[in-house]
């Protein structure tokens, strides 16, 4: 049999945790095995998969420079979005590159946008599974970012109780967020 390889993406907005996805399936697919690889730049990466020379193995030692506590994704990130592109062969294209690489599926990390391009990319022949994130907490009860955000606005706002209350105001905060 032979080796067993894996991409990770990450795809949509920033949020907390995504390195945390990154370094936890790259790490759980190290300790069983199984290669992993970073695809840099989202959907743009994948789509582009087919015309890259090389992918960065997450090994180990290059796991161990993740800064996992740190917003943003060391994989890059794009808004591409698949449905939105125009070539009828992207499908062949994606299989095509992972093909040229030897990954036999995908892991990807995105909010509500990004599992519905995951349905539509295994019912096209691409095996990947869902890696839910999102800082609105619309997916599920507990998905990356979800807790990242909501201890970064309490950790504000104790923050801005103490300077309003030094100053004697009162201060209003809107967070971003559906629920």
């Amino acid at each position: 049999m032979s080796v067993q390889k894996i991409g990770i993406i990450t795809s949509g907005g920033d949020c907390g945790g995504l390195n945390g996805v990154i370094k936890g399936a790259a790490a759980t697919a190290n300790a069983r095995g199984i290669e992993p690889y970073l695809i840099p730049n989202g959907y743009a990466g994948l789509y582009n998969l087919v015309d890259f020379e090389k992918l960065t193995r997450l090994t180990a030692e290059r796991l161990a420079a993740f800064h996992v506590y740190m917003a943003g994704s060391e994989a890059g990130n794009s808004r591409v979005k698949i449905s939105k592109i125009k070539d009828e062969n992207k499908y062949n294209r994606i299989k095509a590159g992972m093909q040229k690489f030897g990954l036999n599926a995908l892991i990807i990390a995105g909010g509500d946008d990004t599992g519905s391009v995951v349905v539509d990319l295994a019912s096209n022949g691409v095996p990947c599974v869902h890696a839910p994130k999102t800082m609105d907490l619309d997916l599920m009860p507990y998905s990356v970012g979800g807790d990242s955000t909501i201890n970064r606005i309490a950790d504000f706002i104790r923050d801005l109780k103490t300077t309003g209350t030094t100053h004697n105001r009162v201060i209003v905060m809107e967070v971003f967020g559906r629920y």
